[in-house]
């Protein structure tokens, strides 16, 4: 990673971004990713308005988020600027950065979910994240989408509140659930990244 920012950051919020590298080999460990070969930039703004402004000029076509992760000729880049919760933004967007720069097409339901699964921190990623809740209110409801409505969308439009929860349960599974699962995961990435071509 090659971090930026318009302001000083502070002790603390450096040792934060040390986690960036247990992301990284988290990931590496849990999902068989090849060594990465080029390095991921992160731009860290000062505030809403910098990162706005930033935004506007360089990318003047894309909708507002607090932060995104793109891809264009080069490394990744992750934009995102400092707010109560820059380090979940920070390790979501990052984690499409590091799945990316390995596995340059994947699906986007596992790609979000994935990116849903680290960007919590490590210690309530498997037990405590906030997705648990809600996720177990739709089950219950009966408003789980299945996987094969999952994997039909194509576009990041088309995923909505329950389309990332369920994403997330998802990955969740294949992490966490049998090692089989996990070993399907990894079967899948290692395709992907082999094929490098658009999966369905």
């Amino acid at each position: 990673f090659i971090v930026r920012s318009d302001a000083s950051l502070s002790l603390d919020e450096l040792e934060q971004l040390e986690e960036l590298h247990s992301l990284q080999n988290d990931l590496t460990e849990k999902l068989g990713l090849p060594e990465l070969e080029e390095h991921v930039e992160v731009y860290i703004l000062s505030d809403e308005s910098a990162y706005r402004s930033l935004l506007q000029q360089h990318f003047p076509e894309a909708p507002f988020r607090r932060a995104f992760y793109i891809r264009q000729d080069g490394p990744g880049i992750v934009l995102l600027f400092r707010q109560d919760q820059w380090m979940i933004d920070l390790r979501h967007e990052c984690t499409h950065a590091l799945l990316h720069a390995s596995v340059p097409q994947i699906p986007i339901w596992i790609d979000e979910g994935l990116a849903e699964y680290y960007e919590a921190p490590a210690p309530r990623r498997a037990s405590d994240h906030p997705n648990v809740r809600d996720v177990k209110t739709a089950l219950r409801l009966g408003l789980f989408p299945s996987l094969e409505r999952l994997e039909s969308k194509t576009d990041f439009n088309q995923m909505g509140e329950m389309e990332y929860q369920s994403s997330w349960a998802w990955a969740h599974f294949l992490l966490n659930g049998p090692p089989e699962a996990r070993a399907a995961l990894q079967r899948c990435i290692t395709g992907w990244a082999k094929t490098n071509e658009p999966v369905e």
